[in-house]
């Protein structure tokens, strides 16, 4: 596996290359299966990550899109007192 990787204990097989979401409190994670084998009471699943998003990154981008419109609206009276 090359990069982040998870493995799960699963009761059932997927296929490799089997694109997988996984929700968790909070998280957002996108992998793919790259591999599966079996074992006593399932399959071991491995998971190769290719992205993933946590509620911090979304409380960021939330933030720098608040501050750019507050910014914004601080500059709005300059400009029209320019106009007037």
């Amino acid at each position: 596996m090359t990069g982040p990787a998870i493995r799960l204990r699963m009761p059932e097989s997927l296929a490799t290359g089997t694109a997988v979401k996984i929700e968790g409190v909070g998280t957002l994670l996108f992998a793919d299966v790259s591999f599966c084998d079996r074992m006593p009471g399932g399959w071991a699943v491995g998971l190769t990550v290719r992205d993933m998003r946590t509620a911090l990154a979304e409380l960021n981008r939330l933030e720098r899109a608040l501050r750019e419109e507050q910014a914004a609206a601080a500059a709005a009276p300059a400009i029209a007192q320019k106009t007037a």
